[in-house]
């Protein structure tokens, strides 16, 4: 091609890394992690890279492909970041070894890819952009949205982990551009999701001692799901869609449904 730069790059893709979640054996059987797209991210060698091998910032991972009530009512997941019943963050239990390799790869391609490229210039990031950006609170590199308002002047980028499900503020000098492989092969992996039997009920409601139990009792653990309906955010449509579901802890001897433990009369 002509005017693009050839850069090779050898990288040793066997990361040992060892925090997935591990899964409780009382969940059910659709819950076996998916590796079919794990070929993507366990290269050896990675080729000789040209422009074309990375996306234009504009696009970015499909959101809400793989957990859909059309495809499957009944999925494991994992719970991260949960504020309350009302709002927190699924995992599909059947990509996280996917995404767990995928991250892998990021980590030990940016930091041989940046032994020979300089970090973006503030004035180079697209408001609205997905890129690859390095996470100071472990170092890893992960996929991320940036997120409005932009402001130019400000040195500080609020950007949102597409696969993790929090937010977070980083330096234009944190960010790269995406390779290809990292947007097409596996969808983004977090899901806005709340507490089906409590729909509509305002987060305002829920104190903060009821949020702070919820919190402990879910986040980071595996569940069952049943996911009883998807809808979008009234104020920003243009987001990840809202799985309104039931969460079943199977790790005990008896199933336990999680909206039980927080029923009462309002």
């Amino acid at each position: 091609m002509n005017g693009s730069a050839k850069i090779e790059i050898a990288v040793d893709a066997n990361g040992n890394n060892t925090n997935g979640v591990k899964k409780s054996s009382n969940l059910t059987s659709a819950s076996t992690p998916d590796t079919s797209n794990s070929d993507v991210v366990t290269t050896k060698q990675l080729p000789i890279l040209i422009k074309e091998d990375f996306m234009d910032p504009i696009f970015g991972p499909k959101s809400g492909s793989g957990i859909s009530k059309s495809k499957s009512n009944l999925v494991d997941v994992i719970v991260r970041n949960a504020v309350g019943p009302h709002n927190f963050i699924i995992q599909d239990y059947r990509q996280s070894e996917n995404l767990r390799r995928l991250e892998i790869s990021m980590t030990e391609f940016y930091t041989e890819y940046d032994k020979m490229n300089l970090p973006l210039d503030h004035i180079d990031v697209i408001p609205d952009g997905y890129y690859a950006a390095k996470v100071e609170a472990n170092e890893n590199w992960a996929r991320v949205h940036v997120v409005k308002p932009f402001n130019y002047e400000n040195p500080q980028i609020m950007v949102f982990l597409l696969d993790h499900g929090s937010y977070a503020m980083l330096e234009a000098s944190n960010l790269r551009p995406l390779r290809r492989m990292y947007v097409e092969r596996l969808p983004s992996q977090a899901y806005r999701a709340k507490l089906h039997h409590f729909v509509g009920t305002a987060g305002s409601q829920w104190t903060t001692e009821e949020c702070t139990r919820f919190r402990n009792d879910v986040d980071g653990k595996p569940f069952c799901a049943i996911i009883v309906d998807e809808s979008q955010d009234a104020l920003f449509a243009d987001q990840i869609p809202i799985f309104s579901l039931v969460l079943i802890d199977t790790s005990g001897p008896h199933d336990r449904y999680v909206h039980k433990s927080y029923a009462r009369k309002r």
